[in-house]
């Protein structure tokens, strides 16, 4: 399983139903380490859940842990939250 997979199957630990995503939704994502908010962005331009998961990885780069997420479809007026495991990346080893 590749670390892209393993984000997103970790999902299944979150709570609520999400709706639908087409690419002209409005999505507001919150996300939160240990009850601080360490990230908020609005992304549009998304057609499905792992798209935006993805999107939202990106943003993260390195913040480890165990993160919640509040995903807002502000265009279909629905909203989920879930809890994230996200591990710490580990570099490249080279082998000459």
């Amino acid at each position: 399983m590749n670390p892209l997979q393993h984000y997103i199957s970790a999902l299944s630990c979150g709570a609520g139903e999400a709706g639908t995503i087409s690419a002209t939704d409005r999505m507001f994502v919150t996300v939160s380490r240990c009850g601080r908010t360490v990230c908020e962005r609005m992304i549009s331009g998304i057609g499905s859940m792992e798209d935006l998961l993805s999107s939202v990885r990106s943003m993260l780069g390195d913040i480890p842990g165990l993160l919640s997420l509040r995903i807002r479809n502000a265009s279909q007026g629905w909203s989920t939250r879930r809890t994230i495991r996200v591990a710490r990346q580990r570099p490249m080893l080279s082998v000459a």
